[in-house]
């Protein structure tokens, strides 16, 4: 009874999750701060003028840089951080 409790919440979870990823992901499409080709995405995008990327999480962006090389340093600097280098 306990395990069919457990098993119900996380395929709740999970679906809520799936769900929530995907309407953030149709947000960032609809504002052309993404663009998806297939399964990659690049987390670097261009509003007014500036330069931003997404963070790992793809819900907060870091920014903004003046050009797209810059801004893209910065993202591997970033990444390099995230991976403790």
């Amino acid at each position: 009874m306990l395990s069919d409790f457990i098993i119900t919440s996380l395929i709740t979870i999970g679906v809520f999750l799936m769900v929530w990823a995907s309407v953030m992901m149709y947000r960032a499409q609809a504002r052309n701060e993404i663009k998806v080709t297939g399964i990659v995405t690049d987390p670097v995008f261009q509003r007014d003028g500036k330069w931003y990327f997404w963070d790992e999480t793809w819900a907060n962006e870091e920014g903004p840089y003046a050009s797209e090389s810059e801004c893209r340093t910065k993202l591997i600097e970033y990444a390099k951080h995230l991976d403790g280098k």
